[in-house]
């Protein structure tokens, strides 16, 4: 069942990252990702986990600290694959120090931490819990899928592309938004291996989704131009 939930997530803004158009399509289409012993929860709160889908950018008013849970500059760190930063977040913070891993992003480990969540709260059935903590994991998952917050490039303002994150996660999203394929589509959902059992927990909640949400994403990165660390997008001489 926990498993589950995170192949959900996975198959799916602050300042900048996807806009709320984005965020309401990727939790209103990954329900149908779901294995069928749970996928009835979620369909009949559909409307919920559409609704909410945005929440974690509104906590940024009241909590200074959220604003780091949506991003993590990874160029900060070396050069793919990244070898530097642990995915555990005990050891990044003994080898670089909370301070630093709070102002370069800590959005894997905050996924981590919401898939325990969601975790425990299906186990205990509590299921107000479970609606919440599922809008909010998907809205993680999601901002680790836009490419622009794993970089201090965020905005193109390094490269002279000013404006780069709102024409990439809002304008081209509210363009091109019904020529979409989500629903029922094999490249959304990410399959589910019929070995999996519904009683699996997440043993090390960080680093698996360290690894699981941002290693698609990472090979991609891969195939970009070289560039220096801090300066992403501007090619090494």
């Amino acid at each position: 069942m926990a498993l589950g939930v995170v192949v959900w997530a996975a198959t799916v803004s602050g300042t900048y990252g996807w806009g709320p158009a984005a965020h309401r399509l990727v939790n209103g289409s990954a329900i149908q990702c779901l294995p069928p012993e749970i996928r009835g929860f979620f369909e009949a709160n559909r409307q919920y986990l559409v609704e909410h889908a945005n929440d974690p950018d509104g906590w940024m008013k009241k909590d200074r600290y959220e604003r780091m849970r949506h991003y993590i500059y990874l160029d900060k760190y070396g050069y793919f694959p990244y070898l530097n930063l642990p995915h555990s977040y005990k050891a990044a913070t003994a080898r670089y120090g909370k301070g630093r891993i709070g102002r370069d992003g800590n959005l894997p480990w905050q996924i981590g931490e919401y898939s325990l969540k969601l975790t425990n709260g299906l186990k205990s059935q509590k299921w107000d819990d479970v609606r919440e903590d599922a809008a909010a994991l998907a809205h993680y998952v999601a901002d680790a899928h836009d490419p622009l917050n794993t970089t201090q490039n965020y905005n193109g303002q390094l490269t002279r592309q000013a404006g780069l994150a709102e024409r990439f996660g809002i304008h081209l999203i509210d363009r091109y938004s019904n020529f979409f394929i989500t629903r029922g589509s094999i490249a959304f959902c990410s399959p589910i291996s019929p070995r999996s059992k519904a009683s699996t927990g997440i043993r090390k909640n960080t680093s698996t989704a360290f690894t699981r949400t941002l290693a698609p994403l990472l090979c991609r990165r891969s195939m970009l131009p070289r560039t220096t660390p801090g300066l992403t997008g501007i090619r090494r001489g």
